[in-house]
């Protein structure tokens, strides 16, 4: 009778012990993949409830956004966390226009860092944030219920660590609020070439009409919790034709300095210096990428910028003559602390 007694216990405290490690593996569920993947997560201490990715403090989300790219992601994915990008169904509801961000944001876009839930209304130039210690009041950030008094509401152009006191303001001559965001382009989509290709020089038949068209900008963009300085090239064909891209190099001259941060100063000269010369036909080596959209990011993190200074070349092939040719056809752009301004193209000092 004993023997079955103390079999019972065994295979009750067996049970219990299955059951145990049943839940410990729900608490930790999606740290899927490698050690070493599961164990780089773990420096940059993320984890997810589930339902939000969760960073411990400022400092692990940094450590992310200098990580970000296609590893981190499908490392966060293996998470078991499902990210804003992955609700996005066509570009037009990419209501962010960021790739970390939309990977690291959830459906909600909503993020936990440090002592706060943050949610993030770019199109209204909103961030929201919750105390975690009233996480019960999650739908209502989400709902951006300011008559909740826990939910605080910020502008994207804030520094909102430091408002909130979850990063140090020691440059004490500043403002907490970031340098602006600002925005310079060409003015829009331009035609740079539309014409037909009697030489069959496409090699898809002769006679085939080609139109082209690019669009290019330069920003310093605020989030709130995040910023970043780039230059950006979209391309696309109209009409006949298969091509979907195009030839692209970029030169840029880029300094800035990093509000309780770094600084940083880059001058990239592409393959070939066409500003020396325009007038000769470039091969295709010399050409940096083929792409229909290209983003170069100068900068990228949670802390401000208190000055910043870009200057940036975009040059791709003239369709008609195979030529390099510049854009913004217009001018250079350039951003600095005071605004912006648009010169002729060279190297000449600034206006």
């Amino acid at each position: 009778m004993k023997k079955v007694i103390y079999v019972g216990l065994f295979l009750a405290l067996v049970g219990v012990g299955v059951i145990g490690c049943k839940k410990e593996s729900f608490q930790t569920a999606g740290e899927k993949g490698s050690d070493t993947e599961t164990s780089q997560l773990k420096s940059m201490a993320i984890k997810t409830d589930g339902r939000i990715l969760i960073f411990n403090t400022v400092a692990d989300f940094d450590a992310a956004i200098e990580r970000s790219g296609e590893d981190l992601y499908r490392q966060l994915h293996d998470l078991g966390f499902k990210s804003f990008a992955e609700t996005i169904v066509s570009e037009s509801d990419d209501v962010l226009e960021d790739e970390f961000l939309s990977n690291v944001l959830n459906q909600d876009l909503a993020i936990q860092i440090g002592n706060y839930i943050y949610k993030i209304d770019k199109p209204n130039l909103k961030v929201y944030a919750l105390p975690v210690s009233e996480a019960a009041s999650y739908n209502d950030l989400i709902a951006e219920n300011t008559a909740n008094k826990y939910v605080l509401t910020f502008s994207t152009e804030d520094n909102v660590f430091e408002l909130l006191g979850e990063a140090p303001n020691t440059d004490k001559a500043l403002s907490k609020n970031c340098q602006s965001t600002k925005e310079n382009n060409d003015g829009g989509w331009k035609k740079y070439a539309d014409y037909t290709d009697v030489d069959n020089d496409y090699g898809n038949g002769s006679d085939k009409h080609y139109k082209f068209e690019y669009y290019c900008r330069v920003r310093y963009d605020n989030w709130g919790i995040y910023r970043k300085l780039f230059t950006e090239f979209k391309h696309k064909e109209t009409g006949g034709g298969t091509f979907n891209g195009t030839y692209v190099s970029f030169v840029y001259k880029v300094s800035y300095a990093v509000k309780n941060g770094n600084s940083g100063n880059v001058t990239h000269d592409a393959n070939y210096n066409f500003s020396a010369n325009t007038s000769i036909e470039v091969a295709t080596s010399y050409y940096e990428y083929f792409t229909d959209n290209k983003e170069i990011v100068h900068y990228k993190g949670s802390k401000c910028l208190k000055a910043y200074d870009l200057n940036s070349w975009v040059w791709m092939r003239n369709r008609e003559t195979f030529k390099p040719i510049l854009a913004p056809s217009s001018g250079c752009i350039r951003i600095n602390d005071g605004g912006m301004c648009v010169y002729p193209c060279s190297y000449d000092p600034p206006c």
